[in-house]
């Protein structure tokens, strides 16, 4: 089975961390979670630290910025034999078959080593909408991917090229880190991903957008 290791970025999250974190314990796949914090002070470490036992977590002692903190999670991750890292953000969650209905999309694509970044789909937290952000990407995508009509239609393809898809939910194979490396160190918070997702395109990497399953972001 794929080595799933889900990285987060913490700051100040305990609006967010029982259904964050809970989400992960229920993924039909099994992952493995290293969590930076980037110094909070509303008591997320601790939270975490009790509630969530299983988490490898790392304390940062100053505000690292996005990018920064994710590359100590996939530097981490990396060590420890992960196929595949899974970026998320720290107000998100997965559904229970989230994970597994991208390593579906993964396994069922024609050329493996062509995948930059898989994503499943973002919803907004009513979980009635598309994430708003989600609705700008497919829509300046129409010429490609004709998503928005096979929506309409109720034709949906289990998956979509997309131009870009930001970092709330980020699924790399390795092979990625390996080609890619991790975020510009330059850059402390947005944008960060429109930068990495420029250097997937360089290397003739695709983003694939995964259609069946939800990910709150």
């Amino acid at each position: 089975m794929a080595e799933i290791h889900i990285i987060i970025v913490t700051y100040n999250a305990m609006k967010w961390a029982e259904r964050c974190f809970t989400s992960l314990r229920k993924s039909s796949v099994p992952v493995k979670c290293f969590v930076i914090d980037n110094g909070s002070v509303d008591g997320t470490q601790d939270y975490i630290k009790n509630n969530f036992p299983e988490v490898d977590f790392t304390q940062s002692q100053t505000n690292l910025g996005f990018g920064k903190a994710n590359n100590i999670g996939i530097e981490k991750a990396y060590k420890n034999g992960a196929d595949f890292f899974y970026l998320m953000n720290q107000d998100a969650w997965l559904y229970e078959d989230s994970m597994a209905k991208m390593l579906e999309a993964y396994d069922s694509h024609p050329n493996q080593q062509e995948i930059g970044i898989i994503s499943p789909i973002h919803i907004d937290g009513t979980e009635q909408y598309l994430d708003i952000f989600l609705d700008q990407y497919i829509a300046k995508n129409y010429e490609k991917t004709r998503m928005i009509s096979d929506l309409y239609f109720q034709t949906l393809k289990p998956w979509y090229e997309i131009n870009f898809v930001n970092a709330a939910h980020w699924l790399l194979p390795r092979k990625t880190i390996e080609t890619v490396g991790g975020f510009n160190p330059y850059f402390f918070h947005y944008g960060e991903d429109d930068e990495y997702v420029n250097r997937v395109h360089f290397h003739q990497m695709k983003v694939i957008l995964v259609s069946r399953k939800p990910g709150r972001s």
